[in-house]
């Protein structure tokens, strides 16, 4: 007789999964859930409630910001509270008058089970074993033994305890450090490791866990220093593969130290300031032993150096080019440089000389000037006309940026590119120049993203520009602050925009209507800091008619438009249908749409399903 369906079971061995789930570590645990979170929020939370292993996962899934990586920050180190009495009467005074810190749903803290004395303390008196995440409470009565701590100040706080040994990816912030400069031990197992601060003392700083893959540090103080310079002065963990430098606190020679201990198994490379500090030493040696250096990294791919000494970019090139024809040697595909004027560019112009091209994946190159340069006008060009000329060329990726642009250095650049590149960007300072440089240019029809922008209205034009020949096949266009007004625009593209555009960035122009005929299928269009759009008159009609596909729009700093404008925005967003209304997000800080509106649910956003079904941030 046949079994019934209803009754046909599949064999399961609960037990012996809860067992393999729970020897894993906390983090591949999260992947776990964050691919669970992907697909269906509810199955998240179902998860959380239907296994303990999976609690604490899936809650930090749920809190966390989207699109982060996930990595355990030590946002807090702070006691535990006294074991008795006597013990809390003994607290330091600094106690009794620190402010201390709020803590939140999703934060990661570390406690301490012995009290911080004086900022001499030994290190080695400190009892770190755990990192903890911070719970919501389910209720005032909710106190689940297994993930409550007594924490001194709160009361009692919901939260679960990770062991070190399960951390992956670790973050030490600025806000980890408390009044005393307590040093904490890195987890034993990483494989990345960010740190943002260094003035934690202690030996337990200078020794890196080997296994660590990934290595990011920011330094720019003078005060880290000494603890920078300890912490690479010990050898890297053999399996380093990523590391990120953001310093300006080591001198030329220790750098160039670092760089001729980098281990071999080496795949990017980033090195330098955020920011290039003019007072900095002007660096030379460290160009001078990376340039060697690259001979000697097989696993290389990607470098950056945000201070690139321009008197070693001849070197740079030839030990590029000596790659490309090494067999045993993995060619670069991605260069991020920030070129630094060189003191004598005379003699540098005469050594700009490349026999074949050097050829990348990605290139992105700038050029900062020294304070106070005064060079011949002439001599800056030929310069600059050099430099183009032997640029390593992009395959799929060119983003260049120069103090100025001239149409002599835009048409020199339009001879580098390469048929096949898929995104341009050409960045400008703040000279200014009375014509628009890069209307002339031909532009590859394989161009899938292009960006002519500047960052201080550098390409305020005097005259309506010619026609900019873009492909029609272009996806993204960005050209924010360039001082347009809507007969420059129209100049500019005088046949309208390429059809297939997705994105569109005309951020902080000088129109004074909005965009007509945008593409049918456009789902991002950004317009911060377009002040002169409240002066259109048909704000409107152009509110009700964007494209059905739009799921972006940013009107961010836009000033004052009319309660119109929010009329006609409801009545587009009331055409779709629910489901696409629903994943439209509109930015309007600073633009006061319409006193009708409601206020938002909370500071950010808020859903207004009956007139105004999207997400709308103030």
């Amino acid at each position: 007789m046949d079994t019934p369906t209803s009754t046909a079971t599949v064999p399961t061995n609960n037990r012996v999964t809860a067992s393999i789930l729970e020897g894993l570590p906390f983090d591949v645990i999260e992947d776990i859930c964050a691919a669970v979170d992907r697909v269906s929020r509810v199955t998240l939370l179902n998860l959380a409630l239907a296994s303990p292993t999976f609690y604490a996962a899936a809650i930090h899934t749920a809190l966390r910001q989207y699109n982060k990586s996930i990595c355990w920050k030590m946002d807090r180190v702070i006691p535990l509270a006294a074991s008795n009495d006597n013990a809390k009467n003994e607290t330091p005074n600094h106690y009794q008058v620190r402010r201390w810190p709020e803590l939140d749903p999703g934060d990661f803290i570390a406690a301490l089970r012995h009290h911080v004395g004086s900022p001499n303390q030994d290190p080695r008196m400190l009892d770190l074993e755990c990192c903890y995440l911070v719970l919501p409470r389910r209720s005032l009565n909710w106190m689940c033994s297994p993930t409550t701590v007594n924490f001194e100040r709160y009361n009692r706080l919901p939260v679960v305890r990770i062991p070190l040994e399960q951390v992956r990816h670790y973050a030490m912030l600025h806000s980890s450090l408390n009044q005393n400069a307590v040093a904490v031990p890195f987890p034993p197992f990483l494989h990345s490791l960010n740190v943002e601060t260094l003035l934690v003392p202690g030996e337990v700083w200078h020794t890196l866990p080997r296994t660590l893959k990934s290595l990011r540090i920011v330094a720019n103080r003078s005060e880290h220093a000494p603890n920078l310079q300890a912490m690479l002065a010990s050898h890297f963990p053999p399996a380093l593969c990523h590391l990120t430098l953001d310093v300006a606190s080591l001198s030329d020679q220790n750098l160039a130290s670092v760089f001729d201990t980098l281990p071999e198994t080496i795949e990017s490379l980033n090195v330098g300031p955020s920011v290039f500090d003019p007072h900095w030493e002007y660096p030379n040696k460290n160009a001078v032993v990376l340039a060697e250096r690259l001979l000697s990294l097989p696993r290389l791919t990607t470098l950056q150096h945000r201070a690139w000494d321009m008197r070693h970019f001849q070197a740079l090139l030839q030990a590029l080019h000596a790659r490309q024809y090494e067999p045993t040697l993995k060619s670069l595909h991605t260069l991020k440089l920030v070129l630094l004027q060189p003191p004598e560019r005379d003699v540098v112009i005469d050594c700009l000389r490349l026999e074949s091209p050097v050829i990348l994946e990605s290139l992105n190159v700038g050029l900062d000037l020294r304070e106070g340069s005064d060079v011949d006008s002439d001599v800056f060009d030929e310069f600059i006309v050099s430099l183009i000329a032997v640029l390593p060329t992009g395959t799929k990726e060119m983003h260049v940026r120069f103090p100025e642009w001239t149409p002599s250095w835009a048409n020199a650049l339009a001879k580098k590119l390469h048929p096949g590149l898929h995104e341009l960007a050409l960045y400008g300072g703040s000279f200014g120049s009375s014509l628009f440089p890069f209307d002339t240019m031909h532009f590859p029809g394989s161009l899938r993203s292009i960006s002519l922008c500047t960052n201080d209205d550098a390409l305020m034009f005097m005259v309506v520009p010619q026609q900019l020949c873009v492909p029609d096949t272009l996806q993204c266009l960005d050209l924010s602050n360039n001082g347009l007004s809507t007969a420059d625009l129209a100049g500019l593209l005088p046949r309208g925009w390429p059809p297939g555009l997705l994105t569109l960035r005309l951020d902080g122009n000088k129109m004074n209507q909005f965009p007509r005929q945008l593409p049918p299928n456009l789902r991002e269009l950004s317009l911060r800091y377009c002040f002169l759009l409240r002066e259109d008159e048909d704000q409107e009609e152009w509110a009700a008619s964007l494209p059905d596909s739009l799921r972006m729009l940013d009107l961010s700093e836009c000033g004052g438009l009319s309660g119109r404008f929010a009329h006609g925005l409801v009545d587009w967003a009331q055409s779709l249908p629910e489901k696409d209304a629903l994943s439209v997000d509109v930015f309007a800080e600073g633009c006061d749409l319409c006193e009708d509106i409601p206020p938002p649910f909370d500071n950010y956003i808020f859903e207004w399903f009956e007139a105004f079904p999207f997400r709308i941030s103030y």
